[in-house]
């Protein structure tokens, strides 16, 4: 670092060759620490496992490849300039790598990564200043002071430092931290007083300008900084490789200070040139730094922490003694030639005192040690002794026949014996007769090792002759003079078995029901298929679903839905053989495992008694319920995995909820090839989404009377690339199941309102023309339902009572309080409501009445067989008086006949939908319809039937 400093003063002329020389005393010494260290560092490597070894070992001879150059000095003046010029840079490189290496490993705490990242970041910086001075000296031939390179060497100096100072402290109390820092200021104070008096004068010679003295003054800054580093590092402690790795470090940095502030600056007359032995020193640094970081990388894994919290566990704790006799001698030295006696006289006292006080503080710290190292002695074996008599855990020492030869008092505890009267008793005679052998193997092969444990489990017999589960860990102590003898630790262990029972029957059953479930049902009908394949016999599975399971849980609650599931299962254990197997795959889904059936009638006279059992009413918070359940029913057949039959039965259940639920099927082949198809429609359906392979269709809403159009419904089509127009009655049901009924309503309503928009502004009656909406259940509770209404609204600019929203009656049964609150909201923006098909669902006129209904639509069939009965008419005229009793716009659908017409007008009922009129047709052709005008009605009695209409939208002729 110096060598730009030193040379400032001493450097020859241009053309004058140097000296180079030096004492043989000196290069002696740079050789013996060469050595030495090259000697360490091979130790310390050990074996090259790593390229980071190689690295480290190429940098070791290239380091002897320099010191055997040294002698020889081949190549003369400039060779010998370019050699020392450049020598260092690859170290440095090296060095710098390596400490990066290990700053981002993930095996080392935090502060050593970060030491180490500052360390690299100063051998890179020191590197650069090594690399501009060889560029001055060898290229240039000049060695400009300052320069470049002093800023490198300068900065390298607080990089350094910080990396040293960042390794970890691990102190446990604050005022072992405190001494450590009083420590390091001893040190440090007592090394500046030695380093300012004999370095200093030497740096800043008279006669030099104020630049050079600055850098003087820089430079024994930066040594001052660079010696607290090493300072905070001796005075660690620390241990193993860790310990090895800090004093690499401390030797290294130590090896710069010498270098630059003793060697160099105690020899004037000494001329620095590149290739000198100085640069040994320097190299030997910069070859420990590598060692260290490779040292350091191989014991990563090693935690560093401050062994003891007492000084005297440091190895340098002599340091602070050392800095202060040195502090001391300076001032005797300076004593001896600047002062008299009488200063003379009182610096002997003084150091004199101050060496009585500094052996007697040893002596105190000697005599503290050894009296906590017994304290801490007798505290350790009391608290062992402690804990061996209060464990809970049984420790037994048995010799090589197993004789018992000591136990801890817990063995009165988990065994029932006193300790005392089991001692010479054979310790196999505990153990459980089946376990015993194990036992006796295991013992004498423990016996017949090095001292090692062995874990194992046996049963171990009470005094009260039961049997205790116990964990067993036997090491051998036959060589160790304090034991004599293998230490069995025994720890009860039945609380866990128990619980390993307890979590396998949960592994492996239903928590509500207790019954099997799915992952245990699984392995029995695959274990039963196994044995169908080997010795033939049958087995049958049913696939249980309850029906409208749901609405349970939704209107009495989860709890209730419980006591239900737990009830049925009771039942559905009545019914079937013990041999069968009943498991809860999940939710309200069950399945039985039959085997050994006699014919598949037997199946389905078990799948009939488990309807008998279910339609018993089930008394349920003051409820009578009454379920059915929908039951798939499917034979194991040759080659059939456990999948493929639940699978099986499962379609068949399918088809059973297809069919109106209630009731049992039998798996046949074709249904899976429906279920199959079905799958795949669910598949199109998506992409239909996607693709908009949807169509609106409209449906004329005529007053019967007058066969004038007043308004339309929109019904969804959808276009399918393959299979043609696709019937809303197959791909409805999917599209409520997926979800995917909300994106498909949001379509129709948009292009109903637009629509509907456009035949307002031509048709003459405009302001007058109804379009009807179907909602489904989930867009019905979407949240975002009402602002979706809105928006269309807004958009379109269609009037709010011109769209009139259709729910089915069971729609409105399921969630009646949610229901009514938002049609409410749905009410509150202007738009009409209407009950479409109704009479087919179950709602009550209580019901009915606190809806905000607007239309009540009736359903087709109470309109198909008016012209057969006297009891057709009449239901359907209660409906008609219903509607207007509760003051609703009656429309009826489904009228494809004269007669059929010709009733309802009777009946009053205003308005119809139906074939008689149009069927569902695309815009342009329901254009067309409007242009003809109103409907022929020559079918009609020509005396006119006279009709009142409260809510004024019939077109009146």
């Amino acid at each position: 670092m110096f060598r730009e400093s030193c040379t400032a003063r001493q450097r020859s002329g241009p053309g004058e060759e140097s000296s180079g020389g030096a004492c043989p005393s000196f290069a002696g010494l740079q050789r013996s620490r060469a050595c030495a260290a090259a000697g360490a560092v091979a130790r310390c490597l050990g074996g090259l496992h790593d390229w980071g070894d190689w690295l480290t070992a190429a940098c070791v001879v290239y380091c002897l490849l320099f010191i055997v150059w040294q002698f020889g000095r081949w190549g003369g003046e400039s060779y010998m300039l370019l050699v020392g010029g450049f020598v260092d840079v690859p170290l440095n490189l090296v060095g710098a790598g390596l400490a990066w290496r290990i700053s981002v490993t993930g095996d080392l705490d935090h502060m050593t990564r970060r030491a180490w990242r500052f360390i690299g970041i100063g051998s890179v910086s020191y590197g650069m200043g090594n690399a501009l001075w060889g560029y001055y000296e060898s290229l240039l031939r000049v060695s400009p002071s300052p320069s470049l390179a002093d800023v490198a060497y300068l900065g390298s100096f607080p990089l350094m430092m910080a990396g040293l100072v960042s390794f970890p402290l691990a102190f446990r109390t604050r005022g072992e931290r405190a001494r450590y820092w009083l420590d390091v200021c001893i040190v440090l104070v007592g090394s500046a007083m030695v380093l300012l008096h004999f370095v200093l004068p030497q740096m800043v010679a008279e006669g030099d300008d104020l630049a050079a003295s600055i850098l003087a003054y820089a430079y024994v800054v930066g040594c001052l900084v660079l010696l607290f580093g090493v300072i905070t590092l001796l005075l660690r402690g620390y241990q193993g490789s860790s310990q090895r790795v800090m004093e690499l470090l401390a030797l290294s940095v130590g090896l710069i200070l010498v270098a630059d502030l003793f060697l160099a600056e105690l020899f004037p007359e000494r001329k620095y040139t590149g290739g000198d032995l100085l640069d040994v020193a320097w190299l030997t640094s910069e070859l420990l730094i590598v060692a260290a970081a490779q040292l350091q990388y191989r014991g990563r894994a090693e935690i560093i922490v401050e062994p003891t919290a007492h000084a005297a566990g440091r190895p340098m704790a002599w340091l602070p003694y050392a800095a202060i006799a040195a502090g001391y001698g300076l001032l005797l030295v300076v004593s001896f030639t600047d002062a008299g006696t009488e200063l003379y006289n009182l610096v002997i006292g003084a150091m004199a005192l101050t060496a009585l006080v500094v052996v007697r503080q040893v002596l105190a710290v000697r005599e503290n040690g050894e009296l906590l190292a017994e304290i801490e002695g007798r505290r350790v074996e009391a608290r062992f002794r402690s804990l061996v008599q209060h464990a809970s855990d049984a420790i037994l020492v048995v010799d090589a026949d197993t004789a018992i030869r000591y136990q801890t008092p817990s063995v009165a505890t988990m065994f029932g014996f006193a300790p005392e009267d089991s001692l010479g008793a054979r310790f196999l005679a505990w153990v459980h007769p089946d376990d015993a052998g194990h036992a006796q193997v295991l013992l004498a092969e423990n016996a017949g090792h090095d001292p090692t444990a062995t874990a194992t489990e046996w049963r171990l017999r009470r005094r009260d002759g039961g049997w205790l589960h116990a964990e067993v860990i036997a090491t051998n102590l036959l060589a160790d003079p304090n034991v004599n003898g293998i230490v069995l630790t025994i720890r009860d262990i039945g609380e866990r078995k128990a619980l390993e029972r307890q979590l396998t029957h949960q592994a492996f059953h239903d928590p509500l029901t207790g019954l099997s479930n799915r992952a245990l049902f699984h392995n029995r009908v695959a274990h039963a298929l196994a044995r169908q394949e080997r010795g033939g016999g049958d087995l049958i599975v049913l696939f249980l679903d309850l029906d409208d399971f749901k609405t349970v849980n939704d209107s009495l609650g989860h709890a209730a839905g419980d006591h239900l599931l737990v009830t049925l299962a009771g039942r559905l254990q009545t019914v079937v053989r013990t041999a069968d197997t009943i498991a809860r795959l999940g939710g309200d889904e069950f399945a039985i495992l039959l085997e050994q059936p006699t014919s598949m009638a037997e199946a389905e006279e078990i799948a009939e008694r488990i309807q008998s059992a279910l339609r018993v009413p089930i008394p349920v918070e003051g409820h009578e319920l009454l379920m059915n359940a929908s039951i798939g029913i499917a034979a194991g057949r040759p080659g059939d995995g456990a999948n493929e039959l639940l699978r099986n039965a499962d379609v068949a259940m399918y088809m059973v909820k297809t069919r109106g639920k209630a009731g049992w099927a039998s798996f046949r082949p074709d249904m899976h090839e429906a279920a199959v198809q079905r799958l795949a429609l669910k598949a199109d359906l998506q992409r239909a989404v996607d693709q908009d392979e949807f169509d609106v269709f409209y449906q004329p809403t005529v007053a019967i009377a007058t066969g004038q159009i007043i308004g339309a419904e929109a019904l969804i089509r959808w276009r399918h690339p393959v299979r043609g127009t696709v019937s809303p009655a197959e791909f409805i049901p999917l599209a409520e199941e997926t979800g995917l009924i909300v994106p498909i309503g949001l379509k129709v309503l948009a292009t109903a309102c637009q629509q509907a928009r456009t035949w307002q502004q031509e048709l003459p009656f405009g302001s007058r023309f109804k379009v009807n909406v179907n909602l489904s259940a989930r867009q019905l509770h979407d949240p975002r339902l009402i602002e979706q209404v809105q928006a269309m609204l807004q958009e379109t600019g269609i009037a709010p009572d011109s769209l009139v929203l259709e729910i089915t009656e069971s729609m409105l049964m399921q969630d009646i309080e949610s229901a009514i609150s938002r049609l409410q909201a749905i009410k509150r923006l202007g738009v009409r409501l209407a009950i479409d098909d109704f009479g087919t669902g179950y709602s009550s006129l209580a019901y009915l009445r606190r809806f905000p209904i607007d239309v009540l639509k009736i359903d087709r069939a109470f309109v198909k067989d008016l012209a057969r009965g006297v009891t057709d008419v009449a239901l359907t005229s209660a409906i008609v008086e219903l509607g207007r009793a509760l003051d609703l716009e009656l429309v009826a659908e489904g009228i494809e006949t004269a007669d059929q017409r010709l009733h309802l007008m009777r009946m009053g009922c205003e308005l119809g939908q139906g074939y008689l009129w149009s069927k569902p047709v695309p815009a342009d052709e329901f254009n067309q319809l409007l242009m003809d005008g109103s409907f022929a009605a020559a079918d009609l009695p020509r005396r006119p039937i006279l009709l009142s209409s409260r809510r004024g939208n019939l077109v009146r002729p």
